[in-house]
């Protein structure tokens, strides 16, 4: 129980921190002259739910906005939890 309430304890200290910005120049030949330096930020695995609130969110996208990005990559885990199925929708 109590590596239990250890392993908890970090997963929370490190979902509350801010994420890790990396930056990365990736060359593309025959890339059109009018896309380079095109900025794309990634994130991933965000799980906004029950213990990510509005304001850690705030903080996020104004971080994302301060790289000035010409696109934002949205990849896995964007929520925490589950919920129903819309009507009409299957659940798989």
């Amino acid at each position: 129980m109590a590596c239990g309430a250890v392993l908890s304890l970090i997963a929370m200290i490190q979902g509350l921190r801010p994420p890790l910005v990396e930056q990365y120049d990736v060359y593309l030949p025959g890339l059109p002259a009018k896309l380079d330096n095109t900025v794309i930020v990634g994130m991933s695995d965000l799980h906004i739910g029950a213990t990510l609130d509005g304001k850690w969110l705030e903080k996020r996208v104004s971080q994302v906005l301060s790289e000035r990005p010409d696109m934002v990559v949205l990849l896995g885990d964007i929520f925490e939890g589950h919920s129903r199925p819309t009507k009409g929708m299957s659940q798989r």
